[in-house]
């Protein structure tokens, strides 16, 4: 890694605010973030921002520099000689910030101006805060539309003697930790690298033990949720790790859901074990948190990642525990009648992949394909545009190339036996209605 540079004149006490903002490979977007922040120029207090290259192999390095010289002069660059990974970048970075205050910045995200220079001023004023909290707002760089994640309806204070309360706060009205204002000596007790916990929750509970912390329902972030953008950037391989919900985030955050309730106990003062009652109502709560997370998983993979096998599979554990009937607007039988129904064929694809020698999909006329066979395979090409999907009839696969290089799609039982007797192995056949129930959750 190479030493920071930047203006070294001022000494660090006199720093209010760093903004930490990790970037790779993405300089012209970093460029159009960082022209965002000019406005820090103006506010009434003292900001660095800190930018942390994760060894990108475009021409990042020369966009800090341009935008330091000309626009924004606090600027201070970290640069990594070589790919370490989202999560350490960000915690290079708050292990680096020189501010009394530190806050995450995405590089291609963007903080509310007015919001941000109330909340340091707030700080200042009230030495017992040791972090602030509140939900982000979506919003896409095209459409200029603005939704907000999260939410709840007043300002909320927590002291150490209120981690009950607090757990059941985050519970009931899903609020996340995740974007944060907070004090850096604080940080430094507090701030190490969880293995199997999702980190901002853990840190949020610690620092009760240093301070008050402060849940606002108006937000200072606006998070990019151009979609096509995310989608366009994983095809290239520059999707960016941590930003975009994954079955490893789903999976920690099931554990610190457990992790919190053990942290707002032993704040409340239970070190001796729980009263029954207590347990009864803390463990249906925590199973309550837990279809939550499930349910916000099993979407976002639907529509983030396009993984709707792995949604399938969420969604199995919601079904078991909580007698779930709806999904958003849909019931489970709609779900399972179009996702479910892409959720098999994303599996049928692994298949043709994992296959020797079958390099395409074959679909059988027998198929129920609802607005026909065309715009379902449309709709197959558009999800994963190296899939080489034909219509054949059975006769023409036997007659073919296709017996040799296909994986085989019927609905029918009669016409994959007569695939079977004329020498193709079973495994290349697939019988449709019994595939779909691997991912059948109603």
């Amino acid at each position: 890694m190479s030493l920071p540079n930047g203006p070294e004149s001022r000494l660090h006490q006199d720093i209010t605010l760093t903004i930490c903002l990790p970037t790779f490979n993405r300089a012209e977007t970093l460029r159009q973030t960082l022209m965002e922040l000019v406005c820090v120029r103006e506010w009434p207090f003292a900001v660095e921002i800190l930018v942390s290259d994760d060894a990108s192999p475009d021409h990042t390095a020369a966009v800090v520099e341009e935008m330091r010289q000309q626009h924004l002069p606090m600027i201070r660059f970290i640069r990594y000689d070589h790919n370490i990974g989202s999560f350490r970048n960000m915690v290079g970075l708050y292990r680096s910030a020189r501010g009394r205050y530190a806050t995450y910045l995405a590089d291609d995200d963007r903080l509310i101006n007015q919001r941000m220079v109330e909340i340091i001023q707030y700080l200042e004023a009230n030495s017992n805060i040791v972090a602030y909290f509140a939900p982000w707002q979506l919003y896409d760089v095209n459409k200029k539309d603005s939704t907000m994640f999260g939410g709840f309806d007043r300002v909320r204070l927590f002291r150490k003697a209120d981690s009950l309360e607090l757990f059941h706060f985050i519970v009931d009205n899903q609020a996340s930790p995740e974007n944060s204002i907070f004090r850096t000596d604080i940080y430094s007790h507090v701030g190490y690298s969880t293995h199997k916990l999702y980190f901002p929750f853990n840190h949020m509970f610690r620092m009760l033990d240093y301070g008050d912390i402060v849940f606002d329902p108006q937000p200072f972030y606006l998070q990019n949720n151009n979609l096509e953008v995310h989608r366009l950037e994983n095809q290239q391989g520059k999707q960016r790790e941590g930003q975009r919900l994954l079955t490893k985030e789903a999976e920690h955050l099931f554990h610190t859901i457990d992790a919190q309730l053990f942290w707002a106990l032993k704040g409340a003062g239970y070190h001796d074990g729980v009263p029954d009652q207590l347990r009864a109502e803390l463990l249906e709560k925590t199973n309550q948190a837990t279809m939550q997370t499930v349910l916000m998983y099993a979407y976002a993979m639907m529509h983030y990642d396009r993984d709707y096998i792995a949604a399938s599979e969420l969604l199995k554990r919601a079904v078991m525990w909580k007698n779930i009937k709806q999904l958003g607007d849909q019931s489970l039988k709609q779900w399972e009648d179009h996702y479910g129904f892409i959720a098999a064929f994303q599996a049928i694809r692994e298949q043709v992949i994992n296959i020797p020698g079958a390099g395409r999909v074959v679909l059988m006329p027998d198929i129920p394909f609802g607005n026909g066979p065309e715009q379902f395979i449309a709709q197959l090409h558009s999800l994963w545009p190296d899939l080489i999907v034909e219509l054949l009839s059975e006769q023409q696969v036997l007659a073919g190339e296709a017996r040799h290089s296909g994986l085989m799609v019927t609905f029918s039982t009669e016409t994959r036996n007569h695939l079977l007797a004329h020498g193709i192995a079973p495994g290349r056949v697939i019988l449709l209605h019994e595939w779909m129930k691997n991912f059948k959750i109603s």
